[in-house]
């Protein structure tokens, strides 16, 4: 039996021993191991087999099912890239011509998104090449979304950066009055602020944003898309910059 057919029956096997034939079927399918007619193809001598292989090594079918979702999240990605990396509303930092897009959707209320604050810093102020996309996503209080909107509010006087990191920073809840506080220590007009936070853009950006979490099966903060990889969870500084670096190596080797 070769390699191939081996690895043929392997997969079919999720089929007929788990159930999970949409997702290991799919992944086979697509790369031409076998056929859709393969499971009636296959012989008791290779069921027998293909249950003794699976009983010997039962990972098999974990390694096909996180393949099968490794590219169920390209597919979204590639679905969705001009919301994802070139929305119009979009707060860019960084390197805006960087050679990798690092985008987070985040919510100032969200314990571990303050947490990751020091790791996106971090990333800014080492990789002069990373292009940030930051996706306000207030979804855990109404005072979330008070900050949001003076966050991007904050775009139009140019001090996203300083508001969002002062805010993202400040101990306890945030909501509307408490960032306008900040924003006042920070020199912003606050006038102004309030004014550009009801703008009709503020609202399609974050629309947009609600939209295309949903779209990408993101349901918590904070979420990361880098790449053809949608990251959730507070992964930390070397996890993030470790997945950036693979995006940098894998364009290299698409263009030798």
């Amino acid at each position: 039996m070769t390699l191939k057919d081996r690895t043929g029956l392997l997969l079919a096997a999720g089929f007929i021993f788990t159930g999970l034939a949409s997702g290991l079927l799919g992944a086979a399918i697509g790369s031409g191991i076998f056929t859709p007619e393969a499971p009636t193809q296959i012989s008791k001598a290779d069921r027998t087999l293909v249950r003794e292989v699976l009983m010997a090594e039962p990972e098999i079918i974990r390694e096909a099912m996180r393949e099968q979702e490794r590219r169920d999240m390209a597919e979204l990605v590639d679905a969705h890239a001009d919301a994802i990396f070139r929305s119009a509303g979009d707060v860019v930092l960084g390197n805006p011509e960087g050679d990798v897009t690092l985008v987070e959707f985040f919510d100032y209320n969200c314990g571990y998104c303050k947490r990751t604050l020091a790791d996106m810093n971090r990333l800014m102020e080492t990789d002069d090449q990373l292009r940030v996309v930051f996706k306000e996503f207030p979804i855990l209080s109404e005072g979330s979304l008070e900050a949001a909107r003076l966050s991007l509010a904050a775009a139009k006087q140019d001090k996203y950066i300083e508001f969002h990191r002062a805010v993202m920073g400040a101990r306890g809840e945030i909501d509307g009055q408490r960032a306008l506080r900040i924003a006042d220590e920070l020199g912003l007009d606050t006038d102004k602020l309030q004014a550009d936070a009801k703008a009709p853009e503020i609202d399609r950006t974050l629309g947009e944003a609600f939209q295309l979490a949903s779209a990408l099966r993101i349901n918590g903060t904070p979420g990361f898309v880098v790449g053809r990889d949608i990251i959730p969870g507070a992964v930390g500084y070397e996890e993030l910059a470790r997945r950036i670096e693979k995006v940098r190596q894998a364009a290299k080797v698409a263009r030798n």
